[in-house]
């Protein structure tokens, strides 16, 4: 996986009523559990996804196409962009090639979120992203669909 982890918390969380579930999920599994992850995602549930223990990413939500171009100006190259929404995006930012301790990585995101600041780049600072191949519950397209998130692997 592009990410680089062995382990993830997939979190359920139901779009109406907030009941969420947690799952500490090996690539495997998360990989055994895909059917059962669909029909959860096809019940009203969005699917969430996290490294497990120590890593080396952050995540940040909210961006436009362009803040994804400002990302790559600036050299932050992510190492997977999830596409959440019409024109929305994740990204997932690689830190380093060995895990990160908490402190640190929370440290380091702070820095870069002051830097876009500065550039006028807006972020949403999360935990978790979107996984990519299930929809989208809190956005509604015409129709009354929803939008299924789209991995895009950009390599690092």
């Amino acid at each position: 996986m592009a990410m680089g982890c062995q382990r993830f918390v997939v979190t359920l969380i139901d779009a109406k009523l907030g009941k969420q579930e947690e799952r500490d999920w090996d690539q495997d599994k998360v990989m055994q559990n895909i059917g059962w992850l669909k029909h959860m995602n096809a019940r009203g549930y969005d699917v969430w996804i996290r490294p497990s223990g120590e890593h080396n990413l952050i995540v940040l939500g909210g961006l436009s196409a362009a803040q994804l171009q400002a990302l790559n100006e600036r050299e932050y190259l992510p190492a997977v962009v999830i596409e959440t929404g019409t024109g929305q995006y994740q990204a997932w930012l690689k830190l380093s090639n060995v895990p990160v301790v908490d402190n640190l990585r929370y440290q380091v995101k702070q820095e870069v979120f002051k830097d876009f600041e500065r550039a006028g780049i807006k972020a949403t600072d999360r935990a978790d992203g979107r996984l990519a191949g299930f929809t989208n519950q809190q956005v509604q397209l015409s129709g009354g669909a929803t939008p299924i998130c789209v991995a895009q692997v950009v390599g690092r």
